[in-house]
């Protein structure tokens, strides 16, 4: 298991693995397991994110891409949901319900699993694949309307990580 730190570098103007000197090298990569061994299960690969402050008063919860700038409780999985249509085969995306709506905003210990878009489209009315014959280009065409007797889209419903 790794530990890497990712945040924005204003010289840089863009988000960067920072690196930390260790024993005369530049490191931003650190192997973590033999730290970890007694308190986390190690049998299978997995990555934990942390989303570190910009003091100790913020809330990564409630602003978890800069102070005073307020977003969804459930931003974070949104975005991942946005960006991943599918997940490579085995990899699953768990979720502290303090990430999610369907979680208190207090409340912490308990996971939700985060949906591709391809494990909610067969839930919603309408959606159509259509493939070039020449180059076998996919583009899915998807209706994702708001339940009749909720605020959610149907494909938020499907997925409460979202």
């Amino acid at each position: 298991m790794y530990e890497v730190t990712i945040g924005y570098d204003d010289e840089a103007e863009a988000f960067v693995r920072f690196t930390f000197d260790v024993q005369g090298r530049e490191e931003s990569v650190f192997d973590v397991s033999y730290a970890l061994r007694h308190t986390v299960d190690l049998s299978s690969d997995w990555t934990e994110v942390v989303l570190m402050g910009e003091d100790d008063e913020h809330d990564t919860i409630s602003e978890p891409i800069g102070n005073d700038i307020r977003v969804d409780r459930s931003y974070v999985p949104t975005q991942i949901f946005r960006r991943f249509a599918e997940f490579r085969s085995g990899v699953k995306v768990v979720l502290d319900v303090s990430l999610t709506k369907g979680g208190g905003r207090d409340e912490t210990g308990r996971t939700r699993t985060l949906k591709t878009l391809q494990e909610v489209v067969p839930a919603l009315p309408n959606a159509e694949t259509v493939v070039c014959s020449e180059t076998d280009v996919r583009i899915q065409y998807i209706h994702d309307p708001k339940h009749a007797n909720y605020s959610h889209s149907l494909s938020a419903l499907s997925n409460p990580a979202t």
